[in-house]
């Protein structure tokens, strides 16, 4: 795919569309298909790369202060994927699918 493509597909918000994509550099775009809660501070996650399991994410919502409003139960748990997609929730905050 050329830069312009790309660049293309980014502002229209298409690039997850993109499943796996491997540039000329080597670099993997991984993007998450599914998210599901279930339960404590644990998503059930599936990639594009057809890949999947548990994140649990305690460690990150008890040491980061930009994910104190995720220490709330229920505002953890209205988790959902924008249009990129990545992991986001109705406070702001939002977690990229390599950082998972």
């Amino acid at each position: 795919m050329h830069q312009v493509e790309l660049l293309s597909m980014w502002e229209s918000k298409e690039f997850h569309k993109i499943a796996p994509l491997v540039c000329r550099r080597g670099i993997v775009f991984i993007s998450v298909q599914t998210v599901e809660y279930l339960g404590d501070y644990r998503l059930r996650l599936t990639f594009n790369s057809g890949e999947g399991g548990v994140a649990d994410l305690a460690d990150l919502v008890q040491s980061r202060a930009s994910a104190a409003p995720l220490r709330d139960p229920e505002e953890f748990r209205r988790v959902f994927l924008d249009a990129w997609p990545t992991l986001v929730w109705p406070c702001g905050f939002d977690l990229a699918p390599e950082h998972v």
